[in-house]
């Protein structure tokens, strides 16, 4: 464990010090002089030898160990690099944890290959995101997609006194997107990956195709399984070796199982094509809710609802239905103060949605369930308890 004892007080030192039981200390200025750059480095640097196992997100089911080698951490560290084009003054913000490859690669090791600060924040915390930012200088700053409506919830004044040039993020809703770039008077950046397979394609702002994650970057073949304008599941094949994960840890029936036979990775994503060739996310196939023989985006169900006022987060999923197919379920939280009801939600989605998009329970609760990364732990939520209210025939 390395140490910097002048940023720590007296005790600060000695809680460290107590933590590291099974752990060497040192200085870090005397680590560093130790092993300078004139030290030999006492063998072959191997690029595709793993560097990581990072876990998925598990917001449908167990997580599972990707094996990432060292080639694939600098990878998608310069892959970003070229898309967000750093500038002098730019420092790297995200409120992300270093265990997934979001922070990982894009923000910290992002920053270090350009040669610029890197801020890593503790939490996501929306009442004040903009005075950490502010007073941390961020210029670039890392987000996921959930994070948007939830600041565009914040105080309704405009708020455009900070340092940020350009926010990353993925899974945002055009209307979204273009409310959060004038509001903030940021431009906003729509990029596509997973832990698998890291970044694998983004939209400039001012590009056009608002709404979409834009076009495959260049170490990458994107198609979609269905034919042209419609919703299939998006797969990946890596046109550069060590630029896709080498299996998942321990488990070779699901590495197997997750590769096509023509070798792409079939990501669980659904998907499709515009006309432009822009790429469009449409949420995870397991999360897809089908209804009366219609398939219904949880994430188009969830835009809707949060347009309410009383709306903080909200979340749909499938409830199996009587009729052998799904019911829409609709979890939600409401802001501090807020006052409203099932009936009163249900009304106004029915003025807003197509008839089969209307949920038929409801369910408030005061938090949803997360990751660390802060994405709804959607399999938690299935369930019909005593609190979920039936709006059937209304």
């Amino acid at each position: 464990m390395l140490v910097d004892s002048s940023l720590l007080d007296g005790s600060q030192q000695a809680d460290v010090r107590a933590s590291a039981v099974k752990a060497k200390l040192f200085e870090a200025a005397e680590f560093l002089t130790s092993v300078s750059s004139s030290t030999p480095y006492p063998g072959t640097a191997d690029p595709f030898a793993p560097g990581a196992i990072v876990y998925t997100s598990g917001t449908t089911g167990r997580s599972k160990g990707a094996i990432l080698s060292q080639a694939f951490l600098l990878h998608e560290a310069d892959a970003y690099l070229s898309a967000v084009e750093p500038i002098e003054r730019d420092v790297f913000w995200t409120t992300l944890p270093l265990f997934h490859t979001n922070a990982l690669c894009l923000s910290l090791l992002g920053g270090l290959l350009a040669g610029r600060p890197v801020v890593i924040r503790n939490r996501f915390s929306a009442s004040r995101f903009w005075e950490q930012v502010r007073g941390d200088g961020g210029t670039v700053v890392n987000l996921l997609g959930a994070m948007v409506p939830i600041l565009l919830k914040t105080h309704p004044d405009p708020v455009t006194d900070h340092p940020v040039r350009l926010a990353v993020g993925g899974g945002v809703s055009a209307p979204a997107v273009e409310a959060f770039e004038k509001r903030f008077g940021v431009r906003f950046m729509e990029i596509y990956g997973l832990t698998e397979t890291g970044m694998n394609a983004a939209r400039s702002p001012g590009s056009g195709g608002v709404g979409t994650v834009g076009k495959a970057l260049p170490s990458w073949e994107i198609r979609v399984d269905a034919p042209d304008g419609s919703d299939g599941e998006i797969q990946i094949r890596a046109r550069r070796r060590g630029a896709l994960f080498d299996g998942y840890w321990r488990d070779e029936e699901r590495t197997a199982a997750a590769f096509t036979d023509d070798g792409f990775f079939r990501t669980g994503d659904l998907g499709r094509y515009d006309t432009d060739g822009n790429l469009s996310f449409r949420g995870r196939a397991k999360d897809c809710i089908r209804r009366r023989g219609e398939n219904i985006s949880p994430s188009e169900v969830e835009y809707s609802v949060a347009q309410h006022p009383a709306i903080a987060e909200c979340v749909a999923v499938p409830v199996p239905s009587e009729l052998a197919e799904d019911e829409v379920k609709l979890v939600y939280v409401i802001h501090g103060g807020a006052q409203v009801t099932p009936q009163e939600l249900h009304e106004f989605c029915k003025e807003r949605m197509a008839p089969f998009m209307v949920p038929r329970y409801w369910e408030r609760r005061d938090v949803l369930p997360k990751t660390p990364t802060q994405k709804v732990e959607r399999h938690r939520l299935q369930g019909l308890g005593p609190n979920v209210h039936d709006m059937a025939g209304r």
